[in-house]
């Protein structure tokens, strides 16, 4: 409240205005509608659902009512003491990096009642306070060997009634894309038919994670692939609509991390190192597939500046991450899609 009353006084903010909750404000962001009110000073969210999912479950139950002139550091630390042991989504250990976000989430929102939305005069948040991150866990690649079955999509499992169905061809030609071309899950589910020129075999990105518009040169295989599918489609096809879609209904990649497992036992990939987490080693994520592309691109003698163009990474550090695996993999590419 005395924010609040420092505020009226200072002229930033009248008698008449009404001070948000911190659910309201918290709404207002990932919708999108901060970012419309104040372009110059909020980007557009990339990354929505997933704020707006750890919003919705560890961080509004407990501070979805309090305004935002009266949140203070006892709030945060209360979301952060009631973090649950476990993942909402899956019985493991929430993640460090979970932690932190959470963390993040909450001291973005303070600052930007700061400035733009001028609601407070400064946040409770002090310096230190987000959760440190542990050393970078090690990531997997898929083998082409493992691709290959992944792609040809058809099930070895059994169900109660005989084998499961197969994986679905838009599942398949997703995978495979991600591998072939390194782009971001959340880009690859942006892709519009207007951002590919299947005559000249090329795609173009005209907003990415880092708003650095991005074209390059899809493998031939790809582009091939992407013509097939495009004609299946025909003649309902619009540039608008999503190349990643079947009947009008666009891939889900929400939840595709779990997906992907799920399909690699339908297919026969036994890999133990794809399904089984450790304090060193992550399980495969549909991310991975990223990784994949990355490191076999090294290998295989692509230059830094090659894989940058495609993946958008902006620094050096960012792919020698991938260097040490690519210097010990002698499996080759994958093969065409």
């Amino acid at each position: 409240m005395v924010d609040a009353i420092e505020m009226i006084c200072s002229g930033a903010a009248t008698p008449s205005a009404e001070v948000p909750t911190f659910g309201a404000f918290a709404r207002d962001w990932t919708s999108g509608e901060l970012a419309r009110r104040f372009p110059d000073h909020v980007r557009q969210k990339r990354s929505a659902n997933r704020d707006e999912q750890l919003l919705r479950l560890y961080v509004l139950p407990h501070v979805h009512d309090v305004r935002l002139d009266e949140f203070d550091l006892h709030d945060a630390e209360r979301v952060m003491a009631n973090l649950p042991d476990t993942s909402a989504r899956a019985k493991r250990p929430l993640a460090a990096a979970s932690r932190r976000h959470v963390a993040q989430v909450i001291s973005r929102l303070l600052h930007l009642a700061v400035y733009p939305g001028k609601w407070r005069r400064a946040s409770p948040i002090p310096k230190g306070w987000l959760p440190s991150l542990p050393p970078r866990k090690a990531k997997e690649c898929l083998y082409p060997g493992e691709d290959a079955l992944l792609l040809g999509g058809t099930s070895v499992e059994q169900g109660k009634a005989g084998p499961l169905p197969d994986v679905p061809l838009l599942r398949r030609l997703a995978y495979g894309f991600l591998a072939r071309e390194g782009m971001r899950t959340e880009e690859m589910a942006r892709l519009r038919w207007r951002d590919v020129d299947l005559k000249h075999g090329r795609v173009n990105l005209e907003k990415d994670k880092t708003d650095d518009p991005r074209d390059w040169d899809l493998r031939p295989d790809v582009a091939e692939a992407l013509t097939r599918w495009k004609e299946r489609s025909r003649p309902h096809t619009e540039p608008t609509d999503p190349v990643f879609a079947e009947n009008g209904v666009p891939l889900n990649v929400e939840h595709l991390a779990e997906q992907i497992r799920n399909d690699f036992r339908r297919v026969g990939v036994e890999r133990a190192q794809l399904f089984e987490g450790s304090d060193t080693r992550q399980r495969f994520r549909a991310h991975d597939l990223r990784a994949t592309f990355v490191t076999i691109a090294l290998a295989t003698g692509k230059t830094e500046t090659w894989v940058s163009d495609r993946t958008g990474h902006d620094g050096h550090s960012m792919i020698e991450r991938y260097r040490r695996k690519a210097r010990t993999w002698n499996l080759g590419e994958l093969g065409p899609l």
